[in-house]
């Protein structure tokens, strides 16, 4: 069975990062010692709840 949205259960997903962000995010989760996945998910749980929206221009965003 495919989970339907609002089912409640966690999701995986592929995010691509770029070398920069992605030797940053290994630097951050071995000092708070957390996997990478761990890391990222809450990284992404907690920006989802302080930036509810970005609009216009993004660039700056994406490059670290």
């Amino acid at each position: 069975m495919v989970a339907q949205e609002g089912d409640g259960r966690n999701k995986k997903i592929t995010v691509i990062l770029t070398a920069e962000a992605s030797a940053r995010l290994t630097k951050v989760a071995d000092k708070a010692d957390r996997s990478r996945v761990e890391e990222a998910a809450l990284r992404l749980h907690d920006h989802l709840r302080r930036v509810p929206e970005i609009n216009g221009d993004y660039y700056e965003i994406t490059t670290l």
